[in-house]
């Protein structure tokens, strides 16, 4: 099995991660933007989604929210 590699990451926008959720046939909206802020709200701030797009070596760029 081959190891993935992650050689650099950045901010991913909101518009990002509303297409990749937009595109993935099992996201729900527990996986949204727009549920992230409300959880972040409920929370108080004490959580924050981190919208991190990752580079990996194969060329894949993942979103991790």
């Amino acid at each position: 099995m081959e190891q993935i590699k992650i050689i650099d990451d950045c901010l991913a926008s909101e518009t990002e991660w509303q297409e990749v959720c937009d595109q993935c046939l099992y996201a729900t909206y527990f996986h949204t933007p727009e549920w992230a802020r409300v959880f972040s709200t409920y929370m108080h701030g004490r959580m924050r989604p981190g919208r991190k797009k990752l580079f990996l070596r194969t060329g894949k760029l993942p979103l991790s929210p």
